[in-house]
């Protein structure tokens, strides 16, 4: 395919994902402007203006922070490791050899995201502010030559997103501009327009770039290139209308997480869609406040015509105004207008809009995570209600983020050489592993699962004070398994079945070498008492 007819092919696809998103940039736009003061879609602002001016009230703002802290503190909280991982083959979790190179491998996985060049926890909390508050978010990982993974938010106005008949996202786009210096340091020659730029001084000048990344149709496996990657990449200069550089990668780099979707919908939909009705009239409540509050301290004054003695008139505190008293019909000559604003209902009306911007950032929620003189009760309590308000939104998170996240970091430490060595076991055999999310989110289903175990054990137990038949019906070997995998306990702490066969097995045959030795004490005791016996003379007997 000709340079040429690439660039016609990113131009067109990328032209028809910018019309597809038109309807939505409206919307955003509105949300940013009355709720939160920051992203630009349909306007365009320069760096450093002002981007509160028509909000009154930071109800939502501030909401919005609190929520993001939240979500990245249940989620992917940088204090503890917040995955782990186990293999699907339920065989190779039974290895002890086997599953302690994954806890290795996991061990190295969060030393690897946690690392200071990785950027993870700034450029993830960037990407749960585009998620929550607009509904999509971007976050690109990348492996950079000498440093290794790399995280970057790409902001949402810079976004296009592809989905597949099944909602799959299958391709983005990235709009974005470049200053002059930026697009030679990064393409060369290949940047002719940014190059004359540069000659006429015109370093700052921005100019226009897309990024267009899809499943490669074309793939050649076995190739290294570019041509034999799953995913291509094609980067294109709308000015100088030609290709500026073309790759591939592995995984999809460019993860695009949605809080929710409406059906047939591409883009998804925030909080700050559900806050922006009570949002909008919000603030025009608190400017009208603002503007009654004015009113009462300092009102408007009237006065007669000719009242006052001189042509200025002064109304700061402790000015001197002198009048005509003689003249005058007022008594005072000059007056306050006093208003009868009320409010109260003005209060009622706010407290009424705020209460239902909190409710669509889950603020119940928020103060029940603040509160650290939580029981253990209460905690259970709270990753169950948890569940009930985030159930939906966490499992389309975790598939269309954290499982992306999870993917390309293992493959990335994979292919870098920096994962332990794979033991001798797993060579040559199906070794597919899955993910356990061990957040305070999602720990609530293994928290009831335990649960459930210990519930049902202690159950078993009293029904066995009146029946030991019981006892027959339960398999306390899985259920101790299952227990240990709900609290997530180390996979050493557990033995496997082979091994919990052989010390069942040597006690068996210790039991059996105890009897075996009682028994033969005993028999020798009978013995010993048996000719004690025939050798005690008869005191009885006649002579």
């Amino acid at each position: 395919m000709p340079p040429r007819s690439k660039y016609e092919f990113v131009k067109t696809r990328t032209d028809a994902m910018m019309s597809t998103r038109y309807n939505y940039e409206s919307v955003w736009q509105s949300i940013a402007d009355n709720l939160f003061g920051r992203r630009d879609f349909t306007s365009s602002r320069t760096p450093g203006q002002n981007r509160k001016s028509r909000i009154y009230d930071d109800t939502a703002s501030q909401m919005l922070d609190m929520l993001a802290g939240a979500m990245q503190s249940l989620l992917v909280n940088p204090a503890e490791r917040w995955f782990a991982l186990r293999f699907e083959n339920a065989e190779l979790n039974d290895s002890s050899e086997a599953s302690v190179w994954l806890k290795s491998v996991e061990v190295r996985m969060d030393h690897a995201i946690k690392a200071a060049t990785a950027n993870f926890n700034s450029q993830v909390a960037e990407t749960f502010i585009d998620l929550i508050g607009f509904g999509t978010g971007g976050l690109f990982i990348d492996d950079v030559p000498g440093i290794g993974l790399q995280f970057s938010n790409r902001p949402l106005q810079e976004l296009y997103v592809m989905e597949d008949a099944a909602g799959i996202v299958v391709g983005v786009a990235r709009c974005f501009k470049l200053t002059a210096d930026q697009a030679v340091e990064k393409f060369g020659d290949k940047a002719k327009t940014a190059t004359r730029a540069i000659d006429r001084k015109g370093f700052e000048d921005r100019h226009d770039y897309r990024q267009l990344i899809t499943k490669n149709k074309d793939q050649k496996p076995g190739r290294l290139d570019a041509s034999g990657m799953p995913w291509s990449s094609l980067i294109i200069s709308v000015e100088d209308k030609a290709v500026m550089s073309e790759g591939g990668f592995r995984e999809m780099p460019l993860i695009t997480p949605r809080w929710t979707k409406e059906p047939g919908e591409i883009y998804g939909r925030g909080s700050g869609h559900n806050a922006l009705s009570c949002g909008g009239g919000l603030n025009e409540q608190k400017k009208t406040a603002y503007m009654a509050g004015q009113l009462a301290v300092a009102p408007p004054r009237i006065m007669e015509n000719e009242a006052v003695l001189g042509s200025d008139v002064s109304f700061a505190p402790h000015a001197l105004i002198i009048v005509d008293t003689t003249s005058s019909q007022m008594n005072p000559p000059i007056q306050e207008l006093r208003s009868s604003t009320r409010f109260d209902i003005s209060k009622t009306l706010l407290t009424m809009d705020q209460e239902s911007v909190r409710a669509a950032f889950h603020w119940p929620l928020l103060q029940a995570l603040q509160d650290a003189r939580m029981t253990a009760t209460q905690v259970l309590e709270l990753s169950a209600q948890t569940q009930r308000h985030l159930a939906p939104i966490l499992g389309r998170i975790q598939t269309e983020f954290l499982d992306p996240i999870i993917d390309r970091v293992f493959a990335i430490e994979a292919r870098g050489g920096r994962l332990p060595p794979m033991p001798a076991e797993l060579s040559g055999i199906a070794a597919d592993y899955t993910v356990d999310y061990k957040s305070a989110a999602f720990n609530a289903q293994k928290t009831n699962s335990a649960k459930l175990v210990i519930d049902f054990s202690s159950a078993v137990a009293n029904l066995s004070a009146v029946d030991q038949g019981v006892l027959d019906v339960v398999n306390f070997d899985e259920g101790v398994r299952e227990l240990g995998m709900a609290l997530d306990v180390p996979p050493s702490m557990l033995n496997s079945p082979q091994q919990v066969e052989e010390k069942r097995q040597a006690s068996r045959e210790l039991a059996e070498e105890q009897a075996a030795a009682q028994e033969m004490a005993q028999s020798v005791d009978n013995i010993s008492k048996l000719q004690k016996t025939q050798s005690t003379p008869n005191n009885n007997a006649v002579a």
